[in-house]
């Protein structure tokens, strides 16, 4: 009896290392696993923001630069074309007052010798003319005054007079508007000279000329005889209620 407790007791020690499942008894089941967490893709940074940014708006060009002529051989900036012709054809006048050659930037700015105005229509389209002057190089009252015709929506340069302000005429030609100057010389202007100016087509041409003195200051010495005999000169002593001497 003992033996046969042993035999059974040896025999369920080797079952339980070496023998299978009994047939039609299911296998146990695995345990059941955690599922995997979900994944995302990175978030951009900071560095790929900026990039984003600057791809999608690029940046603006700078301005171009205003035209001064155009291909119709308008005029569209009179004042860049007046220091154009100033630095052609008179660098060296302002280079004596300024102590050297002029530049473009001498120009620029409110505070310069070069300054815009308006003149009454003279070239018959009832549209101001523009006059662009330089009035510090060349001498007392007097400047280089560059004229630029209106001309009907085309503004075209009509060229240059050395003389004091300009004004309007009444008489005219080829339906351009005679033009006078007055260039004082002296005595608070009581002394002058006086410019009659006509259109010929292409530019404008003296016509006829004056110098008269009309200083009232008794210091001034005597005029040579005949000195105020034109008629510009009487004319202009009678407006002023000045005696001739």
């Amino acid at each position: 009896m003992v033996t046969l407790r042993r035999s059974a007791t040896l025999a369920a020690l080797l079952c339980l290392s070496s023998c299978a499942s009994a047939p039609g008894e299911p296998s146990p089941l695995p345990a059941p696993s955690s599922p995997a967490a979900p994944t995302f893709p990175p978030a951009p940074t900071a560095t790929a923001a900026v990039q984003t940014a600057s791809t999608a708006t690029p940046p603006a060009s700078p301005p171009a630069s205003p035209t001064v002529v155009d291909a119709a051989g308008c005029v569209r900036e009179p004042r860049r074309h007046g220091v154009q012709f100033v630095l052609e054809h008179h660098a060296s006048t302002v280079a004596e007052r300024l102590g050297r050659p002029p530049v473009a930037g001498d120009f620029e700015g409110a505070q310069t010798c070069l300054s815009t105005a308006t003149l009454p229509d003279v070239d018959g389209d009832g549209v101001a003319e523009v006059v662009v002057s330089e009035g510090c190089s060349w001498g007392n009252a007097a400047a280089l005054q560059l004229l630029y015709f209106s001309a009907r929506g085309c503004p075209r340069f009509a060229g240059a007079l050395l003389n004091g302000e300009l004004a309007p005429r009444a008489e005219s030609a080829g339906g351009v508007r005679d033009l006078e100057a007055t260039w004082s010389n002296g005595c608070a202007g009581g002394d002058f000279a006086w410019t009659h100016y006509r259109w010929d087509g292409e530019a404008y041409r003296v016509l006829d000329q004056a110098t008269c003195h009309l200083c009232a200051d008794s210091d001034t010495p005597r005029r040579p005889p005949g000195a105020n005999n034109h008629p510009q000169c009487k004319a202009e002593a009678k407006r002023r209620g000045v005696s001739l001497r």
